[in-house]
């Protein structure tokens, strides 16, 4: 078989497209066969079942401390929803929350089950919830992510494009920009985001805690 030398290997996501590509040409398609776009990131994709959540994990030590027992069980869990869904940020890939929630409802209780349904900003908004602890966690965990281990398996798995589009819809980043360039973007927004998000629960913790100490101190 000859390979056409007009491909350009420099990149590894040239590397596995090529894979892919030929794949297709042969058999019909090699991502396809993984089944929808939901269960593919659970596999090999944005959301692969043991490396997001340790790096869900890693950003909730950051944030608030060791997560405890029960706490690791919902991060590990919390997106098993998308096991079958056609898509990530549509009406579909919106309710993902709800699978893992019911699970660790089941064994932990409704206040774990909120912690779960909460994750998501975006399904918070739609039920017009407030957005867990968890959230702030997994948005923080693109930190601990590589652009060259996260854009081929956001490719690989289909979600690259939808993201892009999505993006380019928002006005995010241009669809033109290179993958890269929105991956070092989206980056950047999500980390902060997280981390302001937190400080400014932590400043009216603090605001409230004030306030009880001021009004117990001139009851006394």
């Amino acid at each position: 078989m000859q390979i056409d030398q007009s491909v350009n290997f420099s990149h590894f996501g040239d590397c596995v497209r090529w894979y892919f590509f030929m794949g297709s040409r042969r058999g019909g398609g090699k991502v396809k066969m993984f089944g929808s776009r939901g269960t593919r990131s659970l596999l090999f994709g944005v959301h692969q079942f043991i490396w997001h959540p340790i790096t869900v994990w890693l950003a909730w030590k950051e944030l608030y401390g060791t997560p405890s027992w029960t706490e690791t069980v919902c991060i590990a869990l919390h997106d098993i929803g998308y096991w079958g869904m056609k898509n990530m940020d549509g009406d579909e890939g919106l309710k993902h929350p709800e699978a893992g929630a019911e699970w660790v409802g089941r064994m932990f209780g409704d206040e774990y089950r909120q912690l779960v349904l909460g994750h998501s900003r975006s399904y918070a908004q739609t039920r017009k919830i407030s957005p867990s602890k968890l959230c702030w966690a997994d948005k923080l965990s693109i930190k601990y992510e590589l652009w060259w281990l996260y854009l081929p398996r956001a490719w690989v798995s289909g979600e690259l494009q939808e993201y892009r589009v999505v993006a380019d819809r928002k006005g995010f980043i241009n669809i033109k920009n290179s993958h890269r360039r929105w991956f070092n973007k989206i980056k950047e927004q999500m980390i902060n985001q997280a981390k302001k998000e937190v400080e400014k629960v932590n400043v009216q913790g603090i605001s409230q805690f004030t306030i009880v100490r001021f009004n117990l101190s001139t009851r006394n």
